[in-house]
């Protein structure tokens, strides 16, 4: 059975909640990256803020801190858990990404892009 373990990315990029809308608008410009997994010390997963969060805050100084905006109430999976269920939650409540968190500290991240790359091209 494929688990999160086996598709999730671990190259994380993240950020702080007392970062700003600017340096979350700098990480998105990229195009690589449309979600950021919101922590502190560095591993403690507190929220979520994605691309879209930060266009529906446009009207927002740069100074704005990643804490005003960020969504808390983040559904996680394990890296064990199987890649149905990931999916399954991620359909059921429309999410585009959902952070991977093992023993309290934030392992991964899996996106709707993972799951297009697996269907492409699927792990043996």
């Amino acid at each position: 059975m494929q688990r999160v373990k086996h598709l999730m990315s671990t190259a994380i990029v993240s950020i702080a909640p007392d970062d700003n809308m600017e340096k979350a608008r700098k990480i998105f410009s990229s195009g690589s990256i449309r979600h950021l997994p919101v922590v502190e010390d560095r591993t403690r997963l507190i929220g979520l803020v994605t691309q879209r969060d930060v266009l529906a805050a446009a009207h927002q100084s740069n100074d704005t801190t990643i804490a005003e905006i960020m969504q808390t109430n983040v559904k996680t999976v394990t890296s064990d858990e199987p890649l149905r269920t990931a999916a399954a939650l991620m359909l059921e409540h429309k999410y585009g990404c959902m952070p991977v968190v093992d023993k309290g500290k934030l392992t991964g991240i899996i996106t709707e892009s993972d799951f297009l790359k697996l269907a492409i091209f699927p792990v043996g």
